[in-house]
């Protein structure tokens, strides 16, 4: 057995304009390793590396108060079996208009069987931007989270194997409640069977995928925003798919290539946004299933009622027994259900608020 614990810690009391730089790099081979890198100060760069079985890596750097270079990167590599991750990063830098903007980068690649990937970038009360996170595990039994604060983030998971599981936040309940970011980026890609992937937004101009190939997965996309895009893509059989978005002028797609999927999908507005003829429709939902028996798939649109745009709902099928069900309540909603084949049944409600 064979144990590395690294912490590099810098603390400056010398002028805030002279540049400071930390780094921090560990190298492990052999079996049952633990790295633990912490830092603490300006620009920090740390990179582990753990090969064989049993890895546990551990990486905290906090960069504070860095108003010049805004760079903290971290790079974790494991290969074999049974590894586990973690990587905190906190930037804490200037909220000025001129230094908002930081630079949070870090990857986790995981070679083997029953890995653990977290990931978090930002405080809960901070409001950091541009951070990139990337998680890419290869084997059975995975595990990734990723959370991030604030704007123009991006997050990416990957997956290659059976029963993987990956939970993505930007700035959302899984951690920290109370914020909102905006023109963030989500990306789930698993390959595999019994996979299960949940990505949650919120704020303005966010946008989630998930894609899913293989049999029995599941994906949950919750967005609480405005302008928003949420897609899921599902290849396999037995797949359920739901999303969820509060708010106006989002939009979301389902599409199912398989059997007996199932598909829900549900967008409410709480305020008037339809004022110029350029935000129609106020919601976009579709639904498409395709190539497979005994799909379901279930609309609902909300809005408050009055003088407001339309919501569009759409579902189309291709295949046997299938059911499209489309519930819509307020003004001026739009509604399209399209079934190819036998024993179809199709359900669409419509409620029209009076005018205010």
């Amino acid at each position: 057995m064979k144990k590395l614990t690294f912490l590099f810690a810098m603390v400056f009391a010398v002028s805030m304009a002279m540049a400071q730089t930390n780094t921090a790099t560990v190298n492990q081979s052999d079996d049952s390793h633990e790295a633990t890198v912490d830092q603490t100060g300006s620009v920090n760069t740390a990179t582990v590396t753990q090969t064989n079985e049993d890895n546990e890596a551990h990486v905290t750097q906090v960069n504070e108060n860095s108003a010049s270079g805004f760079s903290v990167l971290s790079d974790v590599n494991q290969s074999g079996e049974d590894n586990l991750a973690t990587v905190e990063q906190t930037s804490n830098g200037s909220l000025s208009a001129a230094n908002i903007v930081g630079v949070l980068e870090t990857k986790i690649v995981q070679s083997g069987d029953d890995n653990e990937a977290l990931q978090i970038q930002g405080p809960e009360s901070y409001k950091m931007g541009k951070a990139y996170a990337s998680i890419n595990q290869s084997g059975d039994d995975n595990f990734a989270s990723q959370h991030q604060m604030s704007y123009g983030n991006q997050a990416y998971i990957i997956q290659s194997g059976d029963d993987n599981t990956a939970m993505q936040a930007q700035d959302t309940d899984l951690l920290f409640p109370d914020d909102d970011g905006s023109y963030n980026y989500a990306m789930i890609n698993q390959t595999g069977d019994d996979n299960w992937a949940q990505q949650e937004q919120n704020g303005h101009a966010n946008i989630a995928y998930a894609y899913q190939y293989g049999d029995d997965n599941k994906s949950i996309q919750i967005q609480n925003a405005w302008k928003s895009d949420a897609s899921v893509l599902q290849d396999g059989d037995d797949n359920f798919a739901k999303q969820k978005q509060d708010g106006s002028l989002n939009s979301a797609t389902i599409e199912q290539w398989s059997d007996d999927n199932k598909a829900i999908q549900k967008q409410s507005s709480d305020a008037n946004r339809g004022v110029s003829a350029a935000y129609d429709p106020l919601n976009d939902a579709e639904i498409y299933q395709w190539g497979g028996d005994d799909n379901f798939a279930k609309q609902k649109q909300s809005t408050p009622g009055g003088n407001i745009d339309m919501n569009y709902g759409g579902i189309w099928q291709n295949g046997s027994d299938n059911c499209a069900v489309q519930v819509q309540w307020g003004g001026f909603n739009s509604a399209t259900v399209s079934q190819t084949g036998n024993d179809h049944k199709a359900f669409v409600t419509q409620n029209q608020s009076v005018m205010q």
